[in-house]
């Protein structure tokens, strides 16, 4: 739904705690706020990722599906999506694309030492 419509009710429904299954926070998310939601999940991406890192590194598993929701905001958002995102949401986006950045490095660090110490132990 997010690709598909990245100001839609489904985007907006994020705002909030992510796990909340109320009927409180249907009640306050039913309608996207004004200008979208996109602001609003770049926000939770951001702080969810931020909450990844101060963990240390996520599994490898994580690192896709960031990419995925980096690539799906960017590009489901148009051409007008830093527009809507204003300067807050491009600081989350880009802060949440710096921390993946720094994972991707990581893993391709230790990719390579397996790589090395193979070819050294063979």
């Amino acid at each position: 739904h997010a690709e598909a419509d990245p100001c839609g009710a489904a985007i907006a429904r994020l705002s909030g705690d992510l796990g909340q299954e109320s009927a409180e926070a249907e009640a306050t998310t039913t309608a996207p706020p004004p200008g979208g939601g996109l602001p609003q999940l770049i926000a939770e991406l951001d702080r969810s990722v931020v909450a990844l890192a101060a963990q240390g590194e996520p599994d490898a598993g994580m690192l896709p599906l960031l990419a995925a929701a980096l690539h799906g905001i960017v590009v489901g958002g148009g051409q007008a999506w830093q527009r809507e995102l204003g300067a807050d949401g491009t600081h989350h986006l880009a802060r949440a694309a710096v921390i993946a950045t720094s994972w991707l490095a990581a893993s391709m660090r230790r990719r390579k030492a397996c790589e090395e110490g193979a070819v050294a132990g063979a």
